[in-house]
């Protein structure tokens, strides 16, 4: 038996818990999981194989990181992977500063996290002092990279300029993988 804990914010508690315990029941179903969920956060999550119990601990802090049910499920997926920035570690302790970081992710209107996600196909949440990613490997790797310029004081330009070329490096490696 294995057992893992995990906090998450205890407004996100509904989130997990979901309408009608739906999103509960589903992570339980396709982890093959039993989850615990204390009001103030508090989650454990127990299962006979220690790999589903992991799996089920990253969709929980998916939740707990802003993503909707929906996206943070993909996580049962293989091939498909979590990776949490703390802006804290960039920006420091002071709330102010934590704020002014936060937005160079999102970007005016949203727009820097939006042109993250269609560069990388992949899913961006900035929730609390974190900023969240989720999709398969290289889209990870490659959003984080982004995701880490701009947490670094990188120019959003720079940033945008960087994905596209990326982007077509990418291309061009599926185009040739494919003869």
């Amino acid at each position: 038996m294995s057992k893992e804990q995990v906090n998450i914010p205890a407004e996100r508690v509904g989130v997990l818990i979901g309408a009608e315990k739906r999103v509960k029941t589903t992570i339980e179903s396709e982890g093959h999981v039993t989850l615990d969920v204390e009001k103030d956060g508090g989650v454990t999550i127990s299962g006979e194989d220690a790999f589903n119990v992991y799996r089920s601990k990253n969709v929980v802090k998916a939740i707990g990181r802003g993503f909707n049910p929906t996206k943070a499920l993909k996580l049962f997926n293989d091939g498909i992977y979590l990776k949490i920035f703390d802006i804290k570690d960039y920006a420091g302790r002071k709330k102010n500063h934590v704020l002014r970081v936060k937005g160079r992710v999102i970007g005016r209107k949203g727009k820097a996290k939006k042109f993250i996600e269609e560069a990388t196909e992949c899913n961006l949440s900035v929730y609390g002092h974190t900023a969240s990613i989720i999709g398969d490997y290289r889209q990870v790797e490659l959003a984080g990279r982004a995701v880490e310029m701009l947490l670094k004081g990188s120019e959003h330009s720079a940033v945008f300029s960087f994905l596209k070329r990326e982007k077509m490096k990418i291309l061009r490696e599926d185009i040739i993988g494919m003869r």
